[in-house]
């Protein structure tokens, strides 16, 4: 999760927001997380982000009310120092993650509350001129212990947080006063500043210039030894002998990793390699034998981040299955709509991941898509339409095909060049962080016999090779078809067509189905028709989630599924009804009408829960231990439905 500093912020529209004011998001943060290592650290940022990478600046699309300063290697009176020069200055102050005073290397940073919202123009002057107007921030900065890359109005900085072995050092002093008045007239910045500063490539590398000089580092010796191996083994041999605090191997390969995929999109006639043409490939090079660290036993590790928060995990490969006709890929477009807008999903679920979203079609043209997407989103704001016009990106093969996979002259299952193709296309044409890849059907973009488990295996191997290469937050959905026995079977994990390997590669499935004309009559009290249709969304598998209640949709006259919001009232009726004319207990109600086939379609917990609400809304009085009893508001509920 990320974290954005905001004041008086009316209506988050991204999951990664917080909806309070400074002085509230100080009190968040008064326990120091513990955290084995900087990768594992979520980030805050002043401003919302478009773009939430640490490897490079950030946009900013709104406004944040604070001043960072950041200090590097201060000595054993930095923070009384900072402290003395704020005095009177509503602020918060934390020790970071690599603070260790015993090697005379106090770290922290500063958040300095300001009275206006300063933007991504203004942002640098408000800075320059605070320590420039303040002489104990002025000596500090002289001394060399700011880091002026916070003059950037789009870093992101970690939360909190000390390792296990310093969790003892970790330090937070909240500071009272009043808010600060930013100046934002033209700064007089220093000839030392990070905007003229020179990066240092030869000899020791500073801790403030780590970042910076590994990336120029990375970049000169991609260009010179053309194979990622060697890089590699020469820029984590220069991390640990010539920067004075090396950084984590993962800080290191994340920067490789970025050089290397710009350098192949920026310049593909350089023929650069993985590894030594040489030496034969070792395929278990890579394989990590990893022994849990004591903390793996003792920390509470990040909670799990969600595409749709509580509903679909983020950076996992699933299906989304249906009969033809159900809806499936109006489902799957209103979910490309949720995810490129920060709209919740039928009101249900917030986007925990808001960010471009990729629909890939093998059936439909542009055209069809297009008028989908209007019938979906009609009804909204134009503030949410240009949101999805900024953020929904659109790629139809109904006129071609291009498979993921296919045999090759050996009769081998492979996964062929358009992957890669498509890959390559979506990182050069897209800057902006993918959240969400629909890929509908799977019919169109696999070849062979669908019943091979093999290829089914090699055919989920292709969606995850889409999936992590884009990023690692990045969610893929593919839509799928089910088999012909499984209308009436009920919703179930096996029912996508084909091999069974496919589903037990995904992590994750929901299966669309119409509803029984029973299951129909006894929820909404209507029978199904052309004009009334609904259908059930169900989770059958996922590795990550327990199972959820299905939720039910009403398909519109144009074929676009909408949370059926009276879902159940025929039921509270007829619940009501029983209750009217019988004497019953909540637990004997439950004993005799609960059941997924029983009277009113209702398991336990569902008709516990539904029990629950009607008397939470005055419908129903229940005594502990006694009989349950309408009100008067009850009554008239069934007054009203026999009059509809």
């Amino acid at each position: 999760m990320e974290i954005t500093l905001f004041k008086n912020m009316k209506s988050p529209e991204d999951g990664r927001l917080i909806n309070i004011d400074f002085p509230e998001l100080i009190k968040s943060f008064k326990e120091h997380r513990v955290r084995p290592s900087k990768s594992e650290i979520p980030l805050m940022f002043v401003g919302r982000l478009k773009n939430n990478s640490r490897a490079k600046p950030m946009q900013v699309e709104s406004k944040g009310n604070a001043i960072v300063l950041d200090l590097d290697k201060g000595k054993s009176d930095s923070l009384e120092r900072i402290q003395d020069a704020l005095k009177g200055i509503q602020h918060w102050i934390y020790t970071t993650h690599s603070h260790n005073p015993s090697n005379d290397n106090n770290c922290m940073r500063v958040f300095i509350h300001t009275t206006d919202e300063l933007n991504q123009t203004n942002y640098r002057d408000a800075y320059w001129n605070l320590i420039n107007s303040n002489s104990g921030l002025k000596k500090l900065s002289d001394d060399g212990y700011l880091d002026h890359r916070a003059e950037q109005p789009t870093r992101g900085y970690l939360i909190p947080a000390a390792p296990e072995d310093k969790k003892m050092l970790a330090r937070q002093v909240i500071g009272g006063g009043i808010p600060y008045k930013p100046n934002t007239q033209k700064a007089d910045y220093p000839k030392s500043d990070s905007s003229s500063q020179t990066i240092t490539t030869e000899g020791m590398i500073p801790m403030g210039q780590r970042n910076d000089a590994l990336t120029v580092i990375a970049g000169r010796l991609v260009k010179q030894l053309k194979v990622k191996e060697l890089v590699r083994e020469q820029l984590m041999g220069i991390n640990q002998l010539r920067c004075e605090i090396p950084l984590p191997n993962y800080d290191v390969d994340t920067i490789l990793n970025s050089i290397w995929q710009s350098h192949k999109l920026n310049h593909p006639e350089d023929k650069i390699q993985e590894q030594r043409d040489a030496e034969p490939a070792d395929e278990f090079a890579d394989v990590e034998i990893i022994k849990p660290s004591l903390s793996t036993f003792q920390v509470e590790p990040p909670p799990r981040k969600f595409l749709f928060d509580g509903f679909i995990p983020e950076g996992i490969v699933g299906a989304m299955a249906a009969q033809g006709g159900v809806g499936k890929s109006f489902a799957a477009l209103q979910m490309c709509s949720s995810a490129a807008s920060g709209l919740m999903l039928y009101n249900k679920w917030s986007v925990g991941n808001r960010g471009i979203a990729v629909y890939i079609s093998g059936e439909e043209t542009r055209d069809e898509i297009e008028r989908r997407l209007y019938y979906i989103n009609r009804h909204l704001t134009p503030e949410y339409h240009q949101k999805m016009s900024n953020n929904i990106r659109i790629i139809s093969f109904a006129d071609k095909y291009f498979p993921f996979i296919a045999k090759d002259d050996k009769g081998n299952i492979i996964i062929t060049e358009t992957v890669e193709k498509l890959v390559r296309k979506l990182l050069m044409d897209i800057k902006e962080p993918i959240s969400l890849i629909v890929v509908d059907p799977i019919s169109r973009f696999r070849d062979g016999d669908e019943n091979d488990n093999t290829a089914g295996t090699r055919f989920v191997q292709a969606l995850q090779k889409i999936r992590t290469e884009i990023n690692e937050r990045c969610t893929l959905l593919a839509a799928a078809h089910v088999n012909k026995a499984a209308e009436g079977s009920g919703a179930n994990q096996n029912n996508l067509r084909g091999a069974s390997s496919v589903v037990d590669g995904v992590r994750f499935v929901i299966e669309l189905n119409h509803l029984s004309a029973k299951k129909q009559h006894d929820l909404f009290g209507t029978e199904p028709s052309e004009k009334d249709r609904y259908i059930d969304l169900k989770v059958t598998k996922s590795n990550y989630t327990p199972r959820l209640d299905p939720i039910y949709l009403q398909i519109t006259n144009e074929g676009v599924p909408r949370l059926a919001e009276n879902a159940g009232h025929h039921v509270t009726v007829e619940i009501l009804k029983e209750i009217e004319h019988g004497s019953w207990s909540q637990s004997a109600f439950k004993e005799e009408f609960a059941g997924a086939k029983g009277k009113y379609g209702l398991a336990e917990r569902p008709m516990r829960d539904k029990l629950k609400d009607m008397i939470n809304n005055g419908l129903v009085e229940s005594q502990a231990y006694g009989s349950m009893s309408l009100t008067q508001k009850g009554l008239d509920v069934i007054k009203s439905a026999s009059m509809e």
